[in-house]
């Protein structure tokens, strides 16, 4: 296995975060493997290419992705006005994966991360090992990335979540909820007893 300082470093989601993420890895001369789930850097941005932004452009661009994309010709947009999802995308975000070059795979779902032969019983030296990134690509196909450190830039979506997650999180503020109020009366009654 190679010296964990000569791996890359896997950067998991090619949303605006983790693209960034790659350009300033590039910028400071680290190599990144951007890890992508979707068919396209950007893919949950894809979802809502309709949508006007609230940022302007002058908010939604980065000046390390920036100095990657200037060599091959990208004019940054107007940076007074709002662009919406669909803009963002074919105007910068795929522009950025396109000059990042082979350093993303899209259709890898990063599934877990962890110290490469350590775990709960070995647990010597784990400093020093790499990351093993465990992938699953198209078909199903599992593999293991090796990595020198790990970025998770995947995001959270709410679409993503099925009914029966919603209603797993709805019980467990619902039950947080009456347990705080079942523990903030039995404060009030020591209180009220001189406790």
């Amino acid at each position: 296995m190679p010296e964990p300082a000569e791996l890359p470093v896997v950067v998991i989601g090619a949303g605006p975060v983790g693209l960034a993420a790659a350009a300033h890895l590039v910028d400071r001369g680290l190599e990144p493997l951007v890890l992508e789930a979707g068919p396209a850097a950007g893919a949950a941005v894809r979802e809502w290419a309709h949508v006007r932004l609230f940022s302007t452009w002058a908010e939604l661009t980065d000046p390390a992705a920036e100095k990657l994309l200037a060599p091959t010709g990208w004019v940054r947009p107007d940076a007074g006005t709002y662009p919406t999802g669909g803009d963002w995308v074919e105007r910068y975000l795929r522009p950025l994966a396109d000059a990042l070059g082979g350093r993303g795979r899209t259709g890898a779902r990063g599934t877990g991360v962890a110290r490469a032969g350590r775990g709960r019983v070995v647990d010597a030296d784990r400093e020093a090992q790499p990351f093993a990134v465990h992938v699953e690509g198209a078909g199903g196909r599992e593999e293991r990335v090796y990595a020198r450190a790990v970025i998770d830039a995947s995001g959270f979506n709410i679409m993503y979540f099925t009914a029966a997650a919603l209603v797993a999180l709805a019980l467990a503020a619902y039950l947080a909820a009456a347990s705080e109020k079942k523990y903030s009366a039995k404060i009030a009654a020591e209180r009220r007893n001189g406790r």
